[in-house]
């Protein structure tokens, strides 16, 4: 399922990939590289949960530029 053709993501939705209490996680391709889609959810969305995303994002950042 394209999502967005001018972003060139490409999401696989697939059941296995991971559901969970605060988030949904799937595997997908974004600009032809395999990468890990982490879907929020909106009634599990608070000030801890952005905090702890944030930090996510921060960690894979710093992995990626470390690559």
């Amino acid at each position: 399922v394209s999502i967005n053709s001018s972003l060139h993501l490409r999401l696989y939705l697939n059941i296995e990939n991971g559901i969970f209490a605060n988030s949904m996680q799937f595997r997908g391709t974004y600009c032809g590289q395999d990468v890990a889609i982490k879907v929020l959810k909106a009634e599990c969305l608070n000030k801890d949960l952005q905090k702890e995303f944030a930090q996510e994002v921060s960690i894979m950042s710093a992995i990626r530029k470390q690559s």
